[in-house]
């Protein structure tokens, strides 16, 4: 088996799904976690080795792979958790990647476009008052024009299914379940008349090495 690594912030963000697949597939790697301080240094690393400057990136023994959705793509694959039909492989990629969309315009909703390096640190209060602008924000455009379409067609996607797709539990389902899991965190009662997802959420988070992954990583913000 080849040596992984995978770089990138203390955070879920982006590469929050390929630990998800690692865990799952019981895969071992190395969890390099950036520092959000040192971030602009190893950025000017990056670009003076000729990399683009950005991350995850996924570090296979000499090789490295960069853009979050394709390394989680490969890891899934090696955890087994892609679908060998190219109809039903469609299909989790299309959930993928308008999760993948809507997770990054959350990010920034709840940040209320600070900077990382202000947000990082800090303990977020859902219920408080510091976080009054990002709750209108979920009520007024942000929940009725970018979140809830996408629960809408999820809900119907899964009624009756206990999978997504009829391979079994895919990289999709393990998205569904850490974006929506980490959206819940900051809304509670998002997922309330959504069932089908809720329960997929939640089965997801109760696979064995997914549950003690989640008991062991670092809690992060982000």
């Amino acid at each position: 088996m080849p040596n992984y690594k995978l770089t990138y912030f203390n955070a879920y963000g982006r590469s929050e799904i390929t630990r998800w697949c690692f865990a799952y597939g019981g895969i071992p790697y190395t969890d390099e976690r950036i520092d959000i301080e040192k971030w602009p240094t190893f950025k000017k690393e990056l670009i003076s080795r000729g990399l683009v400057g950005e991350m995850p990136i996924l570090t296979v023994d000499n090789r490295e792979l960069h853009e979050s959705l394709a390394i989680a793509r490969y890891i899934a694959k090696m955890a087994g958790l892609v679908p060998k039909d190219p109809l039903e492989a469609a299909v989790a990629d299309a959930c993928v990647d308008s999760l993948a969309g809507i997770g990054f315009q959350f990010r920034k909703m709840i940040r209320n476009n600070k900077p990382l390096k202000e947000f990082f640190p800090k303990t977020i209060d859902p219920s408080g008052p510091e976080f009054a602008e990002q709750r209108q924000n979920m009520e007024g455009d942000f929940g009725p024009n970018v979140i809830y379409p996408v629960l809408r067609r999820l809900e119907l996607q899964l009624q009756d299914k206990k999978w997504l797709t009829s391979h079994g539990v895919s990289w999709a389902d393990l998205l569904i379940s850490q974006q929506f899991g980490f959206m819940r965190r900051y809304f509670p009662e998002l997922l309330d008349e959504y069932p089908s997802v809720q329960t997929l959420v939640d089965r997801v988070r109760n696979i064995d090495s997914i549950k003690k992954w989640i008991s062991a990583r670092p809690h992060t913000n982000m």
